[in-house]
């Protein structure tokens, strides 16, 4: 029996009754995508303010490819194939607002590490970043600009912070005092509730 490929999500529902507010979720609803996902991430990159579902997928006679879920109001959600810009299938996925233009963009970083910032538009793009390589990545305001950064940990690097200018662009780079030993998995935390500075360490 053939196994159907895809994604399948839990819709939340809050309802409240005699004084008491109460969360079910609904069964589960089934995506059927024509590959194997990879990665998967939300974000609102269509600039509604709906969330959307993000998932890179591999097939072995297709390859890789990415799909965006668009969402809808009811929770239905609209199935559209996006360029995969990649070379191999997808390590990562991340969103996040990197060009100040009020709507996310989704962050890839493929199997070789290469890593591609992709907007969503009227027209599908992506930028590569070049001089930058990823074993693991995750995003976060470092230097505390309102913009969000790229934290990366790299076994032959390192660990290192690729500062965003404002507009998407990231040229600068900051390199962390992390053991090689330990980059396997970067974690960001807020040590203090009142610092809007993360910190980076390895895990």
């Amino acid at each position: 029996m053939k196994r159907t490929q895809g994604i399948s999500l839990f819709f939340l529902l809050a309802a409240s009754g005699m004084g008491q507010a109460t969360q079910t979720f609904d069964p589960p609803v089934l995506y059927p995508l024509p590959a194997e996902s990879r990665a998967m991430t939300t974000g609102d990159v269509t600039g509604d303010g709906l969330d959307d579902v993000i998932v890179a997928a591999e097939a072995w006679d297709t390859g890789s490819s990415l799909w965006l879920l668009k969402g809808a109001s009811g929770g239905l959600l609209q199935t559209v194939q996006l360029p995969y810009p990649g070379v191999g299938s997808a390590r990562l996925l991340r969103t996040a607002d990197f060009d100040g233009s009020g709507t996310r963009q989704i962050l890839l970083v493929d199997a070789t590490g290469r890593m591609y910032v992709i907007s969503h538009g009227h027209r599908t793009r992506f930028v590569s970043i070049p001089d930058a390589k990823a074993e693991n990545a995750d995003v976060a305001d470092f230097n505390g600009d309102g913009s969000p950064d790229i934290v990366i940990a790299d076994t032959d690097a390192g660990g290192y912070v690729l500062l965003n200018d404002g507009h998407g662009g990231f040229a600068q780079r900051l390199a962390l005092a992390l053991p090689l030993m330990a980059i396997a998995k970067v974690v960001i935390d807020y040590f203090k509730a009142d610092d809007t500075s993360p910190e980076a360490m390895a895990a």
